[in-house]
């Protein structure tokens, strides 16, 4: 898939327009593909938003639930939501993250796009308008100290204290990098060549 179609602006995305969630996925299955799968690999909003829904498919459950329930609950995470100002969390409690409130600094324009500063809002257009803050993309946020318990997790092999969530081949098979590009793991940006320098 594309990187980033726009499926929430209706002057870009044109009949592939979206501000329902249910809508996007039939928006998805229209969009047409860059190029032939498993030839090269492309970071793509969609492929994940497509993950997104299959696991909520496969279990039966919306995505932000599942993974609340199956992963963020039994590791002893208290912050790590999708919307949280929905789920109690105050703006205060979530660094400020796009002054213009949108991902292109105040430069794209349709009938209800945010201009304010963004406070415990999914930043990405697609996940806030086309996914109602849920989806496999974007729209999670977190605090320091869930990140830290999620991080010791994938360097224990997939468990932290008596919590196993999935095996150390799992772990290995996401973060080794691919044949067509060594910096990319499966859902995971990796150091395979290492040619790739910290952004900070």
């Amino acid at each position: 898939f594309p990187a980033d179609p726009q499926y929430p602006n209706k002057a870009v995305a044109g009949a592939l327009y979206s501000q329902d969630k249910g809508q996007t996925l039939e928006m998805i299955k229209r969009t047409p593909l860059e190029y032939q799968p498993g030839s090269k690999h492309i970071y793509s909003d969609v492929d994940y938003m497509l993950l997104g829904f299959i696991v909520e498919s496969v279990t039966g459950q919306p995505l932000d639930r599942y993974v609340e329930e199956s992963i963020y609950r039994p590791l002893g995470l208290t912050h790590t939501v999708f919307n949280p100002l929905l789920k109690g969390f105050k703006p205060q409690q979530i660094a400020a993250t796009e002054l213009n409130g949108n991902t292109r600094d105040g430069v794209i324009h349709f009938p209800n796009i945010r201009t304010s500063t963004l406070w415990g809002q999914v930043h990405d257009e697609k996940a806030f308008y086309s996914m109602g803050g849920v989806s496999g993309h974007a729209g999670l946020f977190s605090n320091t100290g869930d990140i830290a318990v999620l991080m010791q997790t994938m360097l224990n092999g997939g468990g932290y204290g008596d919590v196993q969530l999935f095996s150390a081949e799992t772990v290995k098979m996401f973060t080794t990098s691919s044949k067509e590009d060594a910096t990319f793991g499966l859902g995971w940006r990796v150091n395979g060549n290492a040619t790739m320098t910290p952004t900070f």
